[in-house]
């Protein structure tokens, strides 16, 4: 995903480690040493977002967002922003201008849930798309 494109994104500084085992030895064994280094960086946050298309009802459709299962994940939300009509990337979204807030009216619309990151995971963001239908409205004849 391109994340930062958005202009979202936060900057883990990965941890380098480096570890010396050693054997002293025995009757059997000669003594021994080995070093290890290995890297530790942020965990892949798990980020889903969900907006029901419904039919107009005059009241906005809030989408439900979720980083790991929760609504906060060490305490950073999820920012949702709104836009009009249907994405499927958010490099798509360079340069558009999302909604003031969630939309009520006729259209097709994408939400951006983004979650900014925290000390031990990554950012990211997913999108949804969803569509508010004018109802339709049948006469039978009679």
């Amino acid at each position: 995903m391109e994340r930062a494109a958005l202009g979202y994104g936060r900057s883990i500084t990965p941890l380098w480690e480096s570890r010396l085992a050693t054997f002293a030895g025995s009757a059997d064994y000669s003594s021994g040493c080995a070093l290890a280094t290995f890297t530790i960086t942020a965990a892949r946050p798990s980020l889903s977002v969900i907006d029901a298309s419904g039919i107009y009802t005059g009241r906005p459709f809030t989408a439900i967002a979720k980083v790991n299962g929760g609504t906060t994940l060490d305490g950073v939300g999820v920012t949702l922003h709104y836009y009009s009509g249907s994405y499927t990337s958010p490099s798509q979204l360079v340069g558009r201008t999302p909604l003031t807030s969630a939309p009520s009216a006729i259209g097709t619309y994408t939400v951006v849930a983004t979650f900014a990151g925290c000390a031990d995971y990554s950012s990211g963001c997913a999108l949804a798309t969803f569509t508010i239908s004018a109802e339709v409205r049948r006469r039978w004849p009679g």
